[in-house]
């Protein structure tokens, strides 16, 4: 196993480890660059899984009724798309190897640290409120 998938924690698809390996050396990236590459990957995968817009995602900790923001370059990637799953294509695991070299592009090309792009924590939906114009007509 390659010494960034170490950092990583696992053992990637086989195709993603080629693109991944590709980018590394495209990018001239050490292996904890690679790692975190691969981590923003993931977590995108997660947030991909809401049928909602970004907007409307947060980030708790376990055990913890306060909630923060998604970071804010995840916030960016994701903001010009209506609802997340939208891309839920490019970032399926069978397929994600065949956008995953335009994925790094757009995320190497901003990125200055991990945790514009990643945040530990659970990922909830809150709740779309329904606000409704209450009009009252007073005579007098």
């Amino acid at each position: 196993m390659n010494s960034s998938f170490k950092y990583y924690g696992k053992q990637p698809q086989t195709k993603i480890a080629k693109e991944a390996l590709t980018i590394q050396s495209k990018y001239n990236l050490n292996d904890m660059q690679l790692a975190g590459l691969l981590q923003i990957n993931d977590f995108f995968q997660r947030i991909v899984l809401f049928d909602t817009h970004v907007s409307n995602l947060r980030i708790s900790e376990h055990l913890s009724n306060e909630s923060h923001l998604l970071p804010s370059k995840t916030r960016d990637f994701f903001m010009d798309i209506k609802k997340c799953d939208e891309l839920k294509k490019y970032f399926n695991p069978n397929d994600a190897h065949r956008s995953f070299q335009r994925f790094a592009d757009k995320i190497l090309g901003n990125i200055t640290k991990l945790s514009d792009y990643v945040a530990v924590g659970l990922i909830q939906r809150i709740p779309e409120r329904n606000i409704v114009p209450t009009v009252y007509e007073y005579k007098a």
